[in-house]
């Protein structure tokens, strides 16, 4: 037992110091990872336990919901007398959402020390609201992980497979709050229109394939 253990752990360092050799041969802006590694957001057994929120005293949203051309601010706890959706403190649960028409959307998911960009397709039933995301997601942040002095740049990843989150409507004082098991959504002040030119024009949606993403489901 103890020599299988070993040869793990030399095989182990094999592989690290492979890795290291070939992240030196050159600095390159992209990387593309196909190692279908998952981000802490989608792996449930990642996330510490907490103590429990007392139970949300909402109603159910009963109006129409329209997401088109619309950004959705997200956060992981809401004061649900002011409906101003916060941060508690988790280093994994900020972000935004950004419903580019009636079917595609773009997410940005902050998780220190990247912020993650995702693709995807939606629809509404029955007052919930499906996200569908592609498998494929590019990063932003340190080349070596936590290193802060290393250089910030954009990498390509996927999921092992898609993904889909179920998000509940509900009313906060006749205000659209959407919630999924672990966050609430909230309409953002920033406007649809400066925060899509912002994304149209940024490297990410580039390497995100958001154009042909667009152009593949219209088809």
């Amino acid at each position: 037992m103890r020599k299988h253990f070993t040869y793990i752990l030399i095989l182990f360092f094999f592989v690290l110091a492979s890795c290291k050799e070939a992240n030196n041969e050159g600095n390159t802006e992209t990387v593309l990872h196909e190692t279908n590694m998952e981000p802490d957001y989608f792996i449930d057994e990642f996330i510490e336990d907490v103590e429990e929120s007392p139970e949300l005293q909402l109603e159910s949203y009963n109006s129409g919901i329209y997401l088109a051309e619309k950004v959705f601010d997200m956060n992981s706890m809401i004061n649900t007398e002011s409906c101003i959706i916060y941060n508690d403190g988790c280093d994994c649960c900020e972000g935004k959402i950004i419903f580019i028409d009636d079917n595609i959307f773009m997410e940005e998911f902050f998780c220190i020390p990247y912020n993650n960009y995702y693709i995807g397709y939606y629809n509404i039933i029955d007052q919930k609201v499906k996200l569908y995301y592609e498998t494929l997601y590019i990063s932003y942040g340190p080349e070596e992980g936590f290193d802060y002095d290393s250089e910030n740049v954009y990498q390509a990843n996927h999921l092992k497979e898609t993904i889909t989150i179920t998000l509940q409507s509900i009313n906060c004082n006749d205000k659209l709050i959407l919630k999924s098991d672990d966050d609430f959504y909230i309409e953002s002040h920033s406007s649809f229109e400066s925060i899509y030119k912002t994304y149209s024009e940024s490297e990410v949606w580039k390497l995100l394939n958001v154009n042909e993403t667009i152009e593949n489901y219209y088809q």
